[in-house]
């Protein structure tokens, strides 16, 4: 499978499969940066390269234009059915807010105005299906066993947990991945 990690920093994606090709891209060279790529001017590999898309930690840096343009790209790099895996800070979350230059905030119903079927007048017609979402809440890493069951209370009724209770025990990340559908 051939995988492209957008904005991986110095976290490369490492695959579980050792056949698997992953190329990095960053803005910034780092030791894990394959190729220098500044995202905001489009992604220079040609269309349908790409089985599988990371893209953990990096949207939330965009503007509203900078993001809807990546998603077009990130649909037209990736091939038909291909993955887009996607990890965001919850809008709720201090992460959200942690750094200055954060300038997109991520929340459970994000991400459902690009399927196909819900295609708006204020979105560009880039097709993805979700097919997994999910809001991951952490304390202490030490206490793994509280942050799987909180997060798998969140996730059993996400919207409303978006809505009442998101700013009384704040989550910290959105995952998604999403089908692209071309």
């Amino acid at each position: 499978m051939k995988i492209l990690d957008l904005g991986c920093g110095i976290k490369k994606y490492k695959s579980e499969n050792p056949e698997d090709v992953v190329i990095s891209i960053d803005i910034v060279k780092t030791k894990g940066v394959d190729a220098l790529y500044d995202l905001r001017k489009g992604i220079s590999f040609q269309d349908n390269s790409f089985e599988k898309i990371i893209a953990h930690n990096i949207l939330e840096h965009m503007t509203h234009g900078e993001f809807e343009f990546l998603m077009e790209e990130m649909n037209r790099v990736c091939k038909p059915d291909g993955i887009v895996d996607i990890e965001v800070p919850f809008f709720a979350s201090d992460k959200a807010f942690a750094t200055i230059d954060h300038k997109l905030f991520f929340a459970y119903n994000t991400f459902w105005r690009y399927g196909p079927e819900d295609w708006g007048h204020y979105t560009k017609k880039v097709g993805f299906k979700i097919i997994e979402q999910k809001i991951i809440w952490k304390t202490h890493p030490r206490l793994k066993l509280l942050n799987w069951v909180v997060s798998k209370i969140i996730n059993s009724a996400p919207m409303l947990y978006q809505t009442f209770f998101c700013w009384i025990a704040p989550a910290d990340l959105l995952q998604v991945k999403l089908r692209v559908v071309k």
